[in-house]
């Protein structure tokens, strides 16, 4: 059950980090603002207005955009992440060839000196 519910988590936080939600909470939050404008010259109050660019806009544009932006950096950093990795495993690789070259060399130089210490 528990893992269901983190998958589901998971699900809703991929969602909520795309563009489309971005604009979607754009669209949704420009929707009251023919209204608020109305209300704002009824009422002679700019405060009306400002409430709603600090209330509406601003939180709901401001949660899409950061979303979007923490996913886009976490993308950027397991790309770099992968390459890293890729790189350290390639120098693996090519030091553990160098090692046994080394190795073999050692076994000559070894054996050379055995003969010369023998005749």
């Amino acid at each position: 059950m528990l893992k269901a519910i983190t998958k589901l988590a998971y699900k809703y936080a991929d969602v909520l980090a795309s563009p489309w939600t971005v604009l979607a909470f754009i669209l949704v939050s420009f929707a009251g603002l023919p209204q608020t404008i109305s209300a704002t010259i009824e009422h002679a109050d700019i405060t009306i207005l400002i409430g709603w660019f600090s209330q509406t806009h601003v939180q709901l544009v401001s949660l899409a955009v950061l979303a979007f932006t923490q996913a886009a950096q976490g993308r950027a950093a397991q790309k770099r992440g992968d390459e890293m990795y890729d790189w350290l495993s390639e120098l693996h690789t090519s030091l553990h060839g160098l090692h046994a070259k080394a190795d073999s060399l050692h076994k000559k130089v070894d054996g050379l000196s055995d003969d010369e210490a023998t005749s």
